[in-house]
């Protein structure tokens, strides 16, 4: 394959890797971070190699497990500096971050699977790597709406990308469609987005026909491309003024539920904060709480007027703008 060179959040990574899936698999994860060669090292470096026929991953029986759930499919080990991610117990990452450095032996079968080479085994490290700069996921998406910073949170099928796209239909600024990292700026939580495309299922996308010649269709998903968004295209920093948590309800209008900030984080952090060291974690949890205490909660119950979303959302927190 050939060499990727992407950009993230000012951070340079290079990833190469012995087959052309590799590419594919990266790209599927981050579609827009693809940019030309860097001349200065890379912050980060990946290696991607096939396993050969009868090759198989060493022996972890050693080291500490940090994988928080059994119901998910990758595993977090620990030994000394040495931190790996393993998926299915036949593809795994090693990570020494502090060398900068990843190195992924993909088993035969996972490199017939995209979606296993970008989301495991490239982005998990990533994220990672994320956290040892001070910048901590969130599985959200975040727009502005009335010059306030929204961010809308839940598992996917819930509504993130319904109301995204109402925000979008009315010409509020948009930052992230499924993730981002919180950090400190003073005694500010500001959001930095991740820059992926707007995602949206035909169902949503049915509700808002002006985009529809701007939606691609990629399987049962609609992508929206870039040119589409509102003016000034994306925000690259948003101060988080409202958290909203929707589940889809059999109502003709929304309704919003203010939440405490006890049940705020329960819903936020099984979305966003991964297993890993516990350092990591505890500063991980921390942030999420202080964006909590920073931005009031509410519980969108879903109805069938997305269109007024964007209107009702900014009433929740009147104000002038807050974009960093």
């Amino acid at each position: 394959m050939d060499t990727l060179h992407l950009d993230l959040i000012g951070g340079r990574i290079r990833v190469t890797g012995d087959s052309p899936r590799i590419r594919e698999g990266v790209l599927g994860a981050v579609p827009l971070l693809a940019c030309a060669p860097f001349d200065a090292p890379p912050d980060l470096a990946y290696d991607f190699r096939t396993l050969a026929p009868g090759e198989s991953i060493p022996d972890f029986s050693t080291y500490r497990s940090e994988a928080g759930s059994a119901a998910q499919d990758f595993e977090f080990l620990r030994k000394g500096s040495e931190r790996w991610v393993v998926v299915g117990g036949r593809s795994a990452a090693r990570f020494a971050l502090d060398e900068g450095s990843v190195r992924v032996s993909v088993h035969r079968d996972h490199l017939e699977d995209p979606w296993t080479i970008g989301h495991r085994l490239f982005f998990l490290p990533l994220l990672e790597w994320m956290r040892c700069r001070g910048l901590y996921p969130l599985h959200g998406s975040s727009f502005l709406a009335g010059g306030r910073g929204v961010v809308v949170c839940g598992p996917s099928g819930v509504g993130k990308s319904t109301a995204t796209l109402a925000a979008i239909a009315a010409g509020c600024p948009f930052a992230a469609d499924d993730t981002l990292f919180a950090m400190r700026k003073g005694e500010t939580i500001v959001l930095r987005p991740f820059p992926e495309p707007v995602k949206v299922g035909a169902e949503t996308a049915r509700f808002f026909p002006e985009l529809r010649d701007r939606l691609r269709s990629i399987g049962p998903k609609y992508l929206l491309s870039e040119e589409a968004l509102p003016p000034p295209g994306r925000v690259s920093e948003v101060v988080p003024d409202v958290l909203l948590f929707p589940e889809i309800a059999d109502r003709e209008r929304s309704r919003f539920d203010p939440l405490t900030g006890e049940e705020a984080m329960v819903r936020l952090l099984p979305q966003s904060v991964l297993p890993s060291d516990r350092d990591q974690v505890e500063a991980h949890i921390e942030i999420l709480a202080d964006l909590v205490r920073q931005a009031p909660a509410y519980r969108l119950r879903f109805g069938r007027d997305p269109r007024d979303l964007p209107s009702r959302i900014a009433g929740l927190a009147p104000g002038t703008s807050r974009i960093a």
